[in-house]
C-alpha cells in the first residue's frame, strides 16, 4: 500500500494562503469603510429629535438656573427638624423573655445594625402597671445585643406580662413585637 505524501505536503501551505487571504480582506474592508470588526469605538447617539448635543461646559446661565432650581425644591420640602424622623429604622428581636432565678429575664437584639452607642428599654406591662427598664447596647459579631434585663419577680404579679423591646441609636430606632410571659411565683 503506498501512502499519497503530495497531498499532505499541499494541505499546510494551502491551509496558511487562505488564512493570509482572509485576513488581507478583512484589512482591506477596515481600511475601505473605516471600521475595525475587533474593536469597540464609541458609539455616539444621535438626538431623536435632530437637534445638536452641545457638549460644552455648562454657561454661567445654565449654572444659576440650575442653582435656582435647587433652592426652589428646597424651599418646597423643608428638612425636617425633627431628628427622629432622619433615624433608620430596624427591626428589634426579642431572643429571650422568660421567668428564670426569680426575675422576668429579657434579652434582645437589633438585626443587621452594628452600633455600640444605642440603648434598650424593656417595657413590661399588665394592665396598666407598666415596668421599664433601660439598658445599654453592645456590639455583637452581626447585630447590636440589648444587655440582658432582669425585673425581679417581687416587682411582678402572677399572670400574663406583655414585653417590648425599644432601641434608640443616633443613627436608627426600632420596636420589637410584643411576646407574652407567663409569671408564676
Amino acid at each position: 500500500m503506498k501512502i499519497n505524501t503530495t497531498t499532505k505536503r499541499f494541505t499546510l501551505p494551502a491551509v496558511i494562503i487562505g488564512l493570509v487571504v482572509l485576513f488581507g480582506g478583512l484589512t482591506t474592508y477596515a481600511y475601505l469603510t473605516d471600521s475595525w470588526p475587533f474593536t469597540q469605538e464609541a458609539q455616539v447617539q444621535q438626538d431623536p429629535t435632530g437637534a445638536d448635543i452641545n457638549l460644552d461646559p455648562p454657561t454661567q446661565q445654565e449654572i444659576d438656573a440650575s442653582q435656582d432650581a435647587k433652592k426652589r425644591l428646597d424651599s418646597e420640602n423643608p428638612p425636617s427638624t425633627d431628628p427622629q424622623t432622619s433615624k433608620e429604622d430596624v427591626e428589634v428581636g426579642i431572643a429571650y423573655a422568660n421567668v428564670r432565678n426569680s426575675a422576668l429575664e429579657v434579652r434582645a437584639f437589633t438585626n443587621g445594625v452594628i452600633t455600640g452607642d444605642g440603648s434598650c428599654v424593656v417595657t413590661a406591662s399588665q394592665g396598666s402597671v407598666v415596668i421599664k427598664r433601660r439598658t445599654s447596647a453592645f456590639i455583637d459579631v452581626a447585630s447590636t445585643q440589648c444587655e440582658p434585663v432582669r425585673i425581679p419577680l417581687n416587682e411582678l404579679t402572677n399572670g400574663t406580662w406583655i414585653v417590648r423591646v425599644a432601641f434608640d441609636s443616633p443613627s436608627s430606632k426600632g420596636q420589637s413585637e410584643q411576646v407574652t410571659v407567663e409569671v408564676q411565683q
